[in-house]
């Protein structure tokens, strides 16, 4: 293989596919890239073993066919140094050299036929996705995982493609649940569950791109495509609840509160908050609502209130302090409402626009437990 290319084009490439390669590799292959030149195009791919990432540059003329494994550590720290200008790689039996304007440097090269060939989703339809979309309930949904071993199906955001109100995306820890629906239908594919590692990967991708992101899943594999990247993912295989069938339906107590208000007042309040404990009482009556938290151990304790519409009769309800934070945190809305049926039953969140505001297409919808 030989090949020229742009060393900003190079780095870039680089730096993308290197998030699937280990930190660690059980064999040093995996700790590799795969370098491919063919028809005018540098292919680069990083594996470890399960997931794999791919993107594809342009590289200059008369450049010969061929691959090559270059150890990740190596060329990567390489390429960062590189100044702006024309690279040049060349393979021979046992090494790369990689030559630019006034230097050159001879890096070990691995056998190309034993970097691993990480299976892709088999046939099955292709649904696309706004990345500004995407990267939105990404957002909203992964710090809402579980990171415990315990219950695989929420260490990982579910992507609920058969929903009847629209493409779903749901977290959930177990104590609260956070879900996002946008309009349409992605009924082509099943239902998947991402790891949250890879979820954030994949929002790292969105984060940067305006295009639209394909979505092609047979149950085990996922691959998503975007500007000429493809990452391939294994999904979670547990089976994710019915998280519908848990919604609260029958709170009947709609309690409307200013979102920013009440972050702002949860967050000082929280400072006094044990952190065994993680705990906040709210005290509900007309027109007020009053946070609570103390820490016994240490001797603090934190109140403030927050003017708010209640429709039920008073009431004092706990929630987990963190859990409330982060569920809060995520909504857009200037106001929210907050359903309640008694201070042991699950809450409802859900934003509120009051009538003149303006409902954006895309719905959150939150769920947190009551602890006593």
């Amino acid at each position: 293989m030989k090949t020229t290319i742009s060393s900003d084009l190079l780095r870039k490439a680089l730096r993308t596919v290197a998030k699937a390669a280990p930190a660690r590799p059980a064999a040093d292959i995996l700790g590799c890239f795969r370098l491919s030149q063919a028809d005018g195009t540098l292919t680069v791919e990083a594996t470890d073993g399960s997931t794999l990432m791919r993107t594809s540059v342009m590289t200059r003329e008369g450049c010969t066919d061929g691959s090559a494994c270059v150890p990740v550590r190596f060329l990567t720290p390489l390429s960062q140094t590189l100044l702006k200008g024309d690279v040049a790689l060349e393979t021979s039996d046992s090494s790369v050299r990689v030559t630019w304007t006034e230097g050159e440097s001879e890096l070990p090269a691995f056998t190309v036929g034993d970097f691993p060939d990480v299976a892709e989703p088999d046939g099955g339809e292709s649904v696309e996705i706004p990345s500004g979309t995407l990267l939105a309930f990404l957002s909203k949904t992964i710090e809402g995982t579980e990171d415990s071993p315990l219950r695989p199906a929420f260490a990982g955001v579910y992507f609920d493609t058969a929903s009847p109100e629209g493409f779903s995306m749901v977290s959930s820890d177990t104590r609260s649940l956070t879900l996002v629906t946008a309009p349409g239908t992605m009924s082509g594919i099943p239902p998947f569950i991402l790891h949250r590692s890879h979820a954030a990967v994949l929002k790292g991708v969105a984060d940067k791109s305006a295009s639209p992101v394909t979505i092609c899943s047979d149950g085990a594999k996922v691959r998503f495509t975007v500007e000429g990247l493809t990452m391939v993912f294994p999904t979670v295989v547990h089976k994710y609840p019915n998280y519908a069938s848990i919604i609260p339906s029958d709170n009947t107590g709609v309690l409307v509160i200013d979102r920013a208000a009440l972050l702002d007042t949860l967050i000082r309040t929280g400072t006094c908050a044990d952190r065994d404990a993680d705990r906040v009482v709210m005290r509900i009556t007309s027109g007020r609502v009053t946070l609570e938290a103390t820490d016994f151990t240490n001797r603090l304790s934190a109140r403030e209130s927050v003017p708010a519409r209640w429709s039920g009769e008073d009431l004092d309800i706990s929630f987990r302090m963190s859990n409330l934070i982060k569920l809060v945190e995520g909504f857009e809305s200037p106001q929210l409402e907050i359903r309640l049926k008694d201070r042991t039953r699950p809450a409802l969140v859900l934003p509120h626009y009051g009538e003149e505001g303006r409902k954006p297409a895309n719905r959150m919808t939150g769920m947190i437990a009551a602890i006593r």
